[in-house]
């Protein structure tokens, strides 16, 4: 009678755990960047668009594990090279942190 019970914290645990979700998931969306200087347009599939200063960038995105992600910009932003950021969410909140130590906060748009 001991092992039913520890088998259902067990199911419990892993239902629990399948239900937290992943920052690929968590970043689909419209972000806002802090100060007004930037809109960034997150899709499932990887790309990304963003309208800053009044041009218009594309590129694509990925995680490198929970808490790095690599982006990679294409026209101008091209010359910048793969960049990859420390990346924390937390709710509606974004942060990402260069290798400068300089860290770029999102908001997600309503």
């Amino acid at each position: 009678m001991k092992v039913f019970p520890a088998i259902l914290l067990f199911l419990i645990a892993i239902i629990v755990s399948s239900c937290s979700k992943r920052p690929e998931d968590q970043i689909v969306g419209n972000w806002d960047e802090a100060g007004g200087s930037g809109y960034w347009d997150f899709h499932q599939d990887g790309t990304v668009e963003l309208r800053a200063e009044g041009k218009g960038l594309s590129g694509h995105y990925a995680f490198i594990n929970d808490s790095k992600i690599k982006l990679q910009l294409g026209g101008t932003g091209s010359a910048l090279g793969p960049q990859v950021y420390d990346f924390t969410l937390a709710g509606d909140t974004m942060t990402w942190q260069g290798i400068d130590g300089r860290k770029t906060e999102f908001t997600r748009a309503k």
